[in-house]
């Protein structure tokens, strides 16, 4: 079973989607102050990029609801086969990971990158632990199905 650093994934997310906001909403003020003294129309701009901020802050709440859900153990898991594993770049082979998983019971196929390579190949049986809302991957098992002999 391979672990991963959730709460490094999380914390660069929750950055990145800060940083969004805090710019956006520093760029309407600006606007905003600088527009007052020439022309209405600067005020429409700065309400874009009020709203451009605003959709930052769903992905900071899911951030951190998945932080605290980790933190307690509270994970979902998927079940299913590799359809394809390959990196992410192809000059570095020791970054993040693509897995495709055929779920099973479910027609959709599920993505996840994963921040190794856990040394898994195609059409073996995995079972991913992962947060709830962002799906960011925890751990990572590869199911061993017994080798059963029928009775003759």
């Amino acid at each position: 079973m391979t672990h991963f650093d959730v709460e490094k994934v999380l914390n660069k997310r929750m950055k990145m989607s800060r940083l969004l906001f805090g710019i956006s909403i520093g760029i309407a003020v600006i606007v905003g102050y600088f527009g007052f003294k020439v022309d209405a129309v600067y005020y429409l701009w700065a309400m874009y990029f009020v709203i451009m901020g605003a959709l930052a802050l769903p992905t900071i709440n899911k951030c951190k609801s998945d932080m605290q859900d980790a933190k307690k153990q509270n994970l979902d898991s998927t079940f299913g086969k590799i359809l394809d594993a390959f990196p992410e770049k192809e000059q570095e082979p020791n970054g993040n990971w693509i897995f495709f998983i055929d779920v099973e019971g479910k027609s959709e196929v599920e993505e996840f990158a994963v921040p190794v390579n856990p040394s898994l190949k195609e059409n073996e049986i995995i079972r991913i632990n992962h947060t709830k809302i962002l799906k960011v991957p925890v751990s990572v098992e590869k199911i061993v199905k017994p080798n059963i002999q029928p009775a003759i």
